[in-house]
């Protein structure tokens, strides 16, 4: 399956990012979100997988930059979430927009979307490449799921010398991850 057109294809459809993007699910990671920013005084946030900005429009921070593969779904992001210190950029899936780094990187609801090895891996050295913080909202299991679902266990793939900081009760589920650059 090719990623990038599917999630193109969903926004250009009106479906946006998902049912994890409304209501009470964008609330709680937004707000997940918010906590750690108060908590670790981060300044800037890189959000790697922003799709249709519902969940950026609700993340309080003095600079975020927001990247997707889709065209479609960074328009939608523009209209609900831009603002003053706001940047959308699109990420073609093999070479990184320049982004530069930020004090948080964010991957909320992506690893379990990326159905490609080497659109997986690419992702994961971006996001651990582009902050000393990254918060990844995902379950972490091996398990297929429906065309556009492929549940990894991804903490074995972390890049050498990053620590957990925080982890959900049930590290098979979907939980928050939150890791830091020793």
């Amino acid at each position: 399956m090719n990623v990038i057109r599917y999630w193109n294809d969903r926004y250009l459809d009106g479906k946006g990012s998902g049912k994890g993007s409304r209501g009470r699910q964008a609330n709680r990671k937004a707000a997940y979100v918010n906590r750690l920013i108060r908590q670790r005084h981060v300044g800037s946030v890189i959000d790697w997988g922003c799709g249709d900005g519902r969940v950026a429009s609700r993340i309080h921070v003095g600079r975020y930059v927001g990247v997707d593969v889709s065209r479609a779904a960074l328009d939608l992001a523009r209209e609900v979430a831009d603002g003053p210190g706001r940047s959308w950029h699109v990420y073609d899936g093999e070479h990184a927009p320049p982004v530069g780094t930020a004090d948080l990187a964010l991957s909320l609801d992506v690893i379990f979307h990326l159905t490609g090895d080497e659109m997986y891996r690419r992702h994961l050295g971006l996001l651990f490449g582009s902050a000393p913080l990254v918060c990844i909202h995902s379950s972490n299991r091996d398990e297929a799921g429906r065309e556009h679902v492929l549940h990894r266990e991804w903490t074995r793939d972390i890049p050498a010398g990053w620590r957990v900081v925080s982890r959900p009760a049930d590290t098979a589920g979907i939980g928050f991850w939150v890791h830091q650059k020793t």
